[in-house]
């Protein structure tokens, strides 16, 4: 009786979905209920951007009825249906450059990277300046946080793992424009202040460089018309 009914199955679909109802695609027996039987319809959706869903109309029989009634009537995904992505939340989604001028980001209270100012942190050029001012920050790097941002920095575009630092002529932390770090982090980072090249103004890895280091000096040439030599990834050309 139940699996006979797919035209009454599809007047509940109708009801609901309109004329995104199409043809039946089936249906399934579900766990027998303690008191009955119970039977899903399945009917094609023709709803835009709903590409793969179908309309599914449980229907359902009492041990002693004669009679079939609904259960629900819900749009379900199938096989190859376009689905939203999983859910994540918004403090998961921010990434670098979303902040835009006025936009606040609040950090939790249980949030790793930071523990309150007058714990120990660890870093000893916060704990100096704490105990001078007798009060110090509300919330400081804890040593995850630390961590967390040395593991960025080292792994990232201003590493020793890059292009550009394997083929440097030496480090960073032997360059006139490195300007170190205060504190745990000061013996693997600092700033770059070279302004001629992209790092300016950048925290660096000691072990980063570039063909900007302050080491670098242009080689005399022997030819008496060149006005200026000009470097471009190791290749020398003279302009006059």
């Amino acid at each position: 009786m139940l699996a006979a009914a797919v035209e009454f199955a599809r007047e509940a679909a109708v009801a609901v979905g309109g004329d995104s109802v199409g043809e039946h695609a089936g249906l399934r027996g579900e766990e027998p209920a303690a008191n009955g039987f119970v039977v899903t319809h399945a009917f094609a959706a023709s709803m835009p951007g709903y590409r793969g869903w179908h309309w599914a109309v449980t229907v359902a029989r009492a041990l002693d009825a004669e009679t079939v009634t609904v259960d629900e009537v819900v749009l379900l995904p199938g096989e190859g249906a376009l689905l939203a992505p999983a859910w994540v939340p918004w403090n998961e989604r921010v990434r670098p450059g979303d902040l835009g001028p006025g936009d606040l980001l609040p950090t939790h209270e249980d949030d790793v990277r930071l523990v309150p100012g007058y714990t120990d942190s660890g870093d000893p050029a916060v704990e100096a300046v704490a105990f001078e001012l007798g009060v110090g920050r509300e919330r400081v790097l804890s040593r995850g946080g630390r961590e967390f941002a040395a593991e960025r920095w080292y792994t990232g575009d201003r590493g020793p793992d890059t292009p550009m630092a394997r083929q440097a002529p030496a480090s960073c932390g032997t360059c006139g424009f490195f300007v170190g770090l205060a504190g745990a982090l000061s013996a693997g980072f600092g700033v770059c202040a070279n302004d001629v090249v992209d790092t300016d103004g950048q925290v660096v890895s000691v072990e980063f460089g570039c063909g900007a280091h302050s080491q670098v000096r242009a080689p005399s040439t022997p030819l008496a018309d060149v006005a200026e030599v000009v470097y471009d990834d190791g290749e020398v050309s003279l302009e006059r």
